[in-house]
């Protein structure tokens, strides 16, 4: 019986583990709608996507490209994001190597945690996401952890509800129109 138990459970865990999504696997682009608070009320929309892999200092980041202009074609090197095996996603600025990396996301967080990060649009701010809900979403054919705070929701495999880059930040409203791969 205790056989059949552990076995019951190493399944389970095993289940779990094979549907995380981490968020820089495969081919994704977000898309935002970004509106000032203050005067002069500017909207912008803008594109990220993730574009080639690049060594720095040993560990491999991800190029996260952004277009702002009006066609939406021109994408510059807006961050350089790495993925850890426990759901943590760090960001550094394009610059000298020696430039700091800083938590941005932290999805192996529970209910009750709390979180120290750096949102990607601010890296040099630092936040705290206390988790007040932890749940899942079926979004495209399949469930996503969620974990949310009062007016933001983080979901695995796509980032934030304010957007990739918006997270936690106030002053503006960020909606993510959408989050996709191919």
């Amino acid at each position: 019986m205790k056989k059949l138990l552990i076995i019951v459970l190493l399944t389970g865990i095993c289940a779990s583990a094979s549907y995380a999504q981490t968020l820089l696997q495969g081919e994704k682009t977000w898309y935002n709608i970004k509106r000032s608070l203050i005067p002069p009320y500017l909207t912008v929309t803008v594109i990220n996507l993730l574009g080639a892999d690049t060594l720095i200092n040993g560990l491999t980041y991800r190029e996260l490209l952004s277009a702002t202009d009006s066609t939406l074609t021109q994408f510059t090197t807006y961050r350089f994001l790495r993925e850890t095996a426990d759901g943590k996603v760090y960001c550094r600025m394009p610059g000298p190597a020696t430039d700091p990396e800083y938590l941005s996301y932290d999805f192996s967080a529970h209910l009750g945690d709390t979180i120290a990060y750096h949102p990607m649009s601010q890296p040099s701010v630092e936040l705290e996401f206390v988790v007040t809900t932890e749940d899942s979403a079926f979004i495209g054919g399949r469930y996503w952890k969620q974990i949310s705070r009062v007016f933001e929701t983080w979901t695995e495999g796509m980032g934030s509800s304010g957007g990739l880059i918006n997270n936690g930040l106030m002053g503006n409203l960020n909606d993510l129109m959408s989050s996709g791969a191919s």
